[in-house]
């Protein structure tokens, strides 16, 4: 349903939203580069209207909005706390966005259905502003997931990826740690070698999350057709196969199905060796000293290479009273000073800057500096697609878990899951199609 078409007329001042992924903690890190930003409240003109804003956020993170009103005194802002499932309500009720937190480009998809995002293009043009301080293939997939490679936000941090490994498991098995650079194949092995019971318990060798993330740049659908490319994708198969043979080492398949496809509490309980997945080191194991990390397993069609980014950003709503104004904020929310300064990164990774330099700055909590940071950022992000279809995390969503519990738990060879497959998704897509 579409809100927005002959409602901007009605719409109330309101004119903000932004935000920032970590926590308020201030950073000791070296000052940041010279000739960032320069729209700063000292820079702005003093006598400014007083502005309302309204800032789409889901989170409870109150210490955005004192940030922007202690570096906008003119501006107050209204902390929208909406979950995107509740844009629509939030719009139903008069409540209209100045900026969006997207917690990740997938959230793209359900504000477009809104008419939500703006193309910052035009505001990037008219306000001259450096682009490239951003990790190139980090603008590269946020605009893989708009129709026409619009760029409808800024990157507030990365998502890097790493293999997340349990030492004291190897060292109960008396095997060698990961190391840097290994594929996929090479990790397979190496589980083996670390799955089975010692002492009463049972230990698991290899449990991958997110299994799409697995899938580099590779799509299910013909970004330009929309049709499922699923049984006819060479790459796709490849990546079923390997994931069949990680289940099929003995002893390795959880009896349950959410252990399969999410196993971090096997990980955070210490029976689970190898975990790949995007950082999450905070909060997965009570005990951060047995836990370390190495590179992500990588494809032999791309080697030393982890997936895309799906960075959180911060766009401009469609609906801002005034967008140069919220350009000068969203500007501010991503610069050198407020990244190194107002978040808390466990890894100089989150950091979405092309300086490798101002990276190498930011000062890291005394808790994670025994860990192997360097895998974060050892590997580039993958580009991804140059295009998706506007259904491909749909489909995505609904039949890779799918997938992964049938080549997991029954019986048939990948050929026939890929072919079974393909037809869910031809029906989802012509569905989907149907309902618009």
């Amino acid at each position: 349903m579409n809100l927005l078409k002959g409602s901007r007329a009605v719409w109330v001042v309101f004119v903000f939203s932004v935000l920032l992924l970590g926590a308020c903690t201030t950073k000791g890190a070296k000052g940041p580069a010279d000739g960032d930003v320069k729209n700063t409240a000292t820079e702005l003109e003093k006598d400014r209207e007083p502005v309302t804003m309204n800032l789409f956020l889901q989170f409870d993170w109150e210490y955005i909005k004192e940030d922007i009103e202690n570096e906008f005194p003119f501006i107050t802002v209204e902390h929208i706390r909406a979950a995107p499932d509740e844009w629509e309500d939030k719009i139903a009720q008069g409540v209209y966005p100045d900026l969006i937190w997207y917690e990740g480009p997938r959230r793209f998809l359900e504000a477009s259905e809104l008419e939500l995002p703006m193309d910052l293009d035009p505001l990037i043009e008219k306000h001259n502003y450096d682009l490239s301080r951003f990790q190139p293939e980090i603008i590269e997939t946020l605009r893989s997931f708009t129709d026409n490679s619009e760029l409808y936000a800024l990157p507030k941090q990365t998502s890097p990826y790493a293999l997340h490994y349990n030492k004291t498991i190897f060292d109960e098995f008396g095997v060698d740690y990961p190391s840097d650079d290994m594929t996929w194949t090479e990790v397979a092995d190496l589980a083996r070698q670390v799955t089975g019971e010692r002492n009463g318990v049972h230990y698991y060798g290899l449990l991958p999350r997110a299994h799409d993330r697995a899938l580099i740049n590779y799509t299910l659908l013909d970004p330009d057709t929309d049709e499922p490319i699923i049984d006819s994708t060479s790459f796709i198969k490849t990546f079923m196969e390997t994931f069949q043979n990680i289940y099929a080492i003995p002893d390795n398949l959880p009896e349950n199905e959410k252990d399969l496809l999410d196993p971090r509490s096997l990980f955070g309980n210490g029976q689970l060796a190898m975990m790949p997945i995007w950082s999450s080191i905070t909060g997965m194991t009570e005990n951060p000293g047995n836990v370390d990390i190495a590179t992500y397993p990588s494809w032999d069609e791309f080697p030393n290479t982890q997936p895309e980014s799906r960075s959180h950003s911060i766009g401009i709503a469609s609906t801002a009273q005034d967008p140069d104004l919220a350009f000068e904020v969203l500007s501010y929310l991503v610069s050198d000073e407020y990244l190194m300064n107002k978040t808390d990164f466990e890894a100089p990774a989150r950091l979405p800057f092309s300086d490798q330099s101002l990276i190498n700055e930011y000062e890291v909590d005394p808790i994670y500096q025994d860990l192997h940071l360097e895998a974060l950022s050892k590997h580039p992000f993958a580009k991804g697609p140059a295009k998706r279809s506007k259904y491909e995390l749909t489909v995505m969503n609904e039949l890779i878990p799918e997938m992964i519990t049938e080549i997991a738990y029954t019986q048939k060879d990948v050929n026939t899951v890929l072919r079974e497959t393909q037809e869910k998704a031809e029906a989802l897509v012509k569905d989907l199609k149907a309902n618009q």
